[in-house]
């Protein structure tokens, strides 16, 4: 794809353009969710979402990934999103509850000391007598505990010690991370002339997007403030607008991040929909992953996302009314 043609530009749509890609989206809809063909496209949130699991929960997960290797695209600008972002996950799920386990504890002494002092001081403190003789013997075993022979500190920073292992072993056999890191899933990067585009075109819309109160939303639109990786979201975007070009395909793009600039409710804002179609001939379905990824049911996603749907149905025909069509532009 050329620069031209693949990086967004200003564009006045006409009433019978619109109408022709609402109603083709609308009818194609339902089908392609529930085809087993169509592209699925991960956004990054659902794959650092998987850290924060329960074992089994764990292994739903993965079992759904390779038993849907033919659907599941993953762009290259979610894989370094992800790779960039999964050390941080990892600290925060594994290391850091345990690291801090001994200040819990010191935490829970304190509330059980609380807690006896205002029975101790009740007036109807004799019919708690059972549970202040259980909390006096929880706090008398945390105390002698702490205080034994090899000193309360010195086995905390034993912990320390040992996290650092096992971080490092939990890096090198993350499940997700071996899995995911192939061909199968994995999409090739956008050319280096492609990125310049998108990002330099990023830059002119959020400037007018800050400044023009009547400016249209688009992806990444609410991450101007981030510190870095601002367009990562616009990339993205543009990543499945290739490969829909490329694949002469309509795909799904799941993603948890309920900002507007991907999700206005249920459904994507709607000149989403038209620009999409106009530069692929295809459709982008944008889906609010309501439950988790292995639980992927089509019927409960259509049921829960069908009343935005058909807000959005109402939105596009008002918009139609206002003659505002002119105004969807990138």
């Amino acid at each position: 794809m050329g620069n031209q043609d693949f990086c967004f530009d200003p564009n006045a749509w006409n009433k019978s353009d619109a109408i022709r890609i609402l109603t083709s989206y609308f009818h194609e809809r339902e089908h392609k969710l529930k085809d087993k063909a169509t592209p699925i496209f991960l956004d990054t949130n659902i794959l650092l979402a998987y850290y924060g699991l329960r074992s089994e929960q764990k292994e739903k997960f993965l079992a759904f990934i390779r038993s849907r290797d033919n659907q599941i695209k993953i762009t290259n600008q979610v894989f370094q999103e992800y790779l960039t972002n999964r050390p941080v996950v990892i600290t925060n799920d594994y290391i850091e509850p345990t690291r801090n386990f001994h200040y819990s504890i010191e935490k829970l002494l304190a509330l059980n000391k609380t807690i006896i002092n205002a029975i101790q001081s009740s007036r109807n403190g004799k019919q708690f007598i059972n549970l202040l003789e259980n909390l006096e013997k929880c706090v008398f075993e945390l105390e002698s505990k702490i205080q034994e022979e090899e000193g309360y500190q010195g086995w905390a920073e034993q912990i320390n010690l040992s996290l650092n292992d096992i971080y490092q072993v939990i890096l090198k056999e993350d499940e997700l991370y071996k899995l995911i890191n192939d061909k199968r899933f994995l999409l090739k990067g956008l050319k280096s002339n492609e990125i310049s585009s998108i990002k330099s075109r990023y830059g002119e819309l959020i400037k007018k997007y800050k400044t023009d109160k009547d400016s249209k939303i688009f992806p990444g639109a609410k991450d101007s403030d981030k510190n870095r990786n601002a367009e990562g979201d616009f990339i993205i975007f543009h990543e499945m607008i290739k490969y829909a070009k490329e694949e002469n395909t309509s795909l799904i793009f799941y993603t948890n991040d309920l900002k507007e600039d991907w999700l206005d409710g249920f459904h994507p804002p709607f000149h989403y929909i038209c620009k999409v179609n106009q530069m692929t001939g295809n459709h982008l379905f944008i889906e609010k992953l309501n439950k988790k990824l292995y639980q992927i049911d089509m019927n409960d996603t259509l049921k829960k996302n069908n009343r935005g749907i058909s807000q959005l149905s109402i939105l596009f025909k008002k918009e139609l009314d206002d003659k505002n069509i002119g105004s969807w532009v990138y």
